[in-house]
């Protein structure tokens, strides 16, 4: 009974007791000193139209920092949105850095100032339908590492501008996948969504993914984060569902659109398991101990049988 009760209490001690974690703290030496604004602009023209749009750039440093204004297409070919620009574009398919003038395009920026920058955009009449993308980059000439609030390229700043043209144009996407871990211990779970665009333009998808229980019953749902996924992309949209302590096979399910007028259905499902099996076999043993326990009070309490004088062996 001794072991039972030392071994019931090294095991409780194991399931109860915390981890303890220790993670070196690590300092990020970041100052801000340089504001882009707006970072990223949308427009949506025919073949042949013009327009124009500004930028703002605010030098919140302690010194004069001179800038050089250029342009270079890019494109998103990664899960995580982060756009990759390509120098030496030889795909005319998607690229709009031809398209734009910049005015002024060399200026000295103060401290404490900013600069306002005008940007202009001329469609070529003989434009593709769809998706046009460049970025208007602001190159520093007196300075190594800037901290900024647009895309950045090495040392530069950049504004991120989209160009639609509009036309005859293919709208396609596809749910790639939505998966998890299909086995958890606890909530919440993680559910990833990654969706692909075919078409010719970017699209912001939405919709929804659901828990539902082995009931039917739905317990949570949450929206898709609002992300743009760009042409012959996809993209990862993560959403966490549940509570910590859940049990049983769940479901979780989703139900979204894309497009312009946001009518072209995306649906997809992904079943997983939640059972939270430290704690099943804790209750397992603190049961088993109050049973043993209680078996060895009771025979304690039992009065002992008086021993009866052995019959003579004949």
């Amino acid at each position: 009974m001794k072991f039972l009760i030392k071994s019931g209490i090294t095991l409780l001690s194991f399931f109860l007791l915390p981890t303890a974690y220790y993670l070196l703290p690590t300092t990020y030496a970041q100052v801000q000193t340089i504001t882009i604004s707006p970072p990223t602009a949308d427009f949506s023209l025919n073949p042949g139209a013009y327009a124009e749009g500004t930028i703002k750039i605010i030098n919140d440093g302690s010194e004069a920092i001179s800038f050089e204004a250029s342009f270079q297409d890019f494109i998103v070919d990664n899960p995580l949105g982060i756009p990759s620009f390509q120098i030496n574009n030889t795909s005319e398919r998607y690229s709009a850095s031809s398209w734009l003038e910049v005015s002024p395009s060399s200026f000295v920026i103060p401290p404490q100032t900013h600069q306002t920058v005008n940007y202009y955009i001329h469609v070529p009449s003989t434009a593709r339908p769809g998706g046009h993308y460049a970025g208007l980059i602001f190159s520093p000439q007196n300075s190594s590492s800037l901290s900024n609030s647009g895309a950045s390229v090495n040392t530069n700043i950049a504004a991120l501008l989209s160009v639609s043209v509009n036309g005859e144009t293919t709208e396609k996407a596809n749910v790639i996948s939505i998966t998890g871990d299909k086995f958890s211990e606890f909530g919440p779970v993680r559910i990833t969504t990654t969706i692909q665009n075919l078409g010719d333009l970017h699209i912001k998808p939405q919709g929804r993914v659901s828990l539902i229980n082995m009931l039917g019953s739905s317990i949570e749902a949450k929206n898709l984060p609002e992300n743009n996924i760009f042409p012959e992309a996809s993209r990862n949209f993560e959403v966490s569902l549940g509570n910590k302590f859940m049990l049983g096979r769940y479901k979780a399910s989703f139900l979204g659109s894309y497009g312009k007028n946001n009518n072209n259905p995306l649906t997809s499902e992904f079943y997983f398991w939640v059972f939270p099996w430290r704690a099943f076999i804790l209750a397992v043993l603190m049961l088993l101990a109050a049973i043993l326990s209680a078996i060895y009070l009771k025979r304690r309490r039992e009065p002992k049988k008086p021993d009866l004088p052995k019959a003579p062996i004949q």
